[in-house]
């Protein structure tokens, strides 16, 4: 995300759940390309998900398809590095009907139309999608808030790999290479999210 100003990289982002047991894990492959914004102090990404990985087999075809709708996006930052808006809400609306239409064609009952209501609910008001994408099981720690501060650390770390804890949040762990962000890491009681990046495109 440093040099955010400037970008075209492949990024991997991980997320583990651990319930007693059980562990569930999924995995997004994102290409990420810095588009120019015709709004001042937003800065505009391209996000192309090339591949998504689900560990749990039962669950694979049928997350892989909700997953769809977000597969080609355009979302905007501030310069705190807040996901502030996205584009196009009317195409991602389309997309999840489509998509609503196969799940509720292969799959009935109870369970399945509560869940396709409640999707309804989120993918009609922009604000809910603006959050969930925001979020850690998204792109949250791409658009991490912290990138005026990151900036500095990348600034003075120029050539050494470097870890970076913020004292105001222990649960992030950011890793900084050659002036770039390459690694962020955040561990909550029953998550551990990931966002990795794997390379220039």
């Amino acid at each position: 995300m440093m040099n955010i100003y400037d970008l075209s990289r492949k990024y991997e982002f991980t997320v583990i759940s651990y319930k007693r047991a059980e562990k569930k894990e999924y995995n997004m492959i994102v290409r990420i390309h810095s588009i120019p914004a015709k709004e001042k102090g937003l800065y505009a990404y391209q996000f192309l998900c090339e591949e998504y990985i689900y560990k749990d087999d039962e669950d694979s075809l049928f997350l892989e398809e909700l997953s769809s709708v977000f597969n080609n996006l355009i979302a905007f930052g501030d310069e705190k590095g807040e996901l502030v808006n996205f584009y196009s809400h009317k195409r991602i609306q389309q997309k999840w009907n489509e998509v609503k239409t196969s799940i509720l064609r292969e799959s009935e009952g109870d369970e399945i139309l509560n869940f396709t209501q409640g999707i309804d609910v989120i993918i009609n008001d922009r604000k809910a999608i603006t959050s969930f994408l925001g979020s850690d099981k998204m792109y949250g720690l791409f658009f991490n808030k912290q990138w005026e501060r990151l900036k500095v650390f990348c600034d003075e770390n120029k050539k050494d790999e470097k870890e970076i804890i913020l004292e105001n949040l222990p649960e992030y762990k950011f890793v900084c290479t050659e002036g770039f962000i390459r690694e962020v890491t955040k561990r909550t009681s029953n998550h551990l999210y990931k966002m990795l990046c794997r390379g220039k495109i």
